[in-house]
């Protein structure tokens, strides 16, 4: 593996994201998130970070851009 990437979004994006698509409660997200890995622990081991915290057409283009940059 050459490169890992972090795909990031803020918390409450992530919070809103999740209950509108799966209808999770905001104490099981909490717990969901707790249970995971840190982002100070994501952002250390990963050679690359895509915010999505913005739309789709936001994040299609950071993703194109960092394939572009491998070439």
């Amino acid at each position: 593996c050459d490169e890992i990437w972090y795909i990031y979004a803020a918390e409450e994006i992530r919070t809103e994201r999740l209950m509108a698509s799966r209808g999770y409660s905001a104490g099981r997200i909490q717990r969901m998130m707790a249970s995971q890995r840190s982002e100070t622990s994501f952002r250390m081991h990963c050679s690359r970070t895509i915010d999505n915290s913005g739309n789709f057409e936001e994040t299609c283009s950071q993703l194109k851009n960092a394939v572009e940059s491998l070439k």
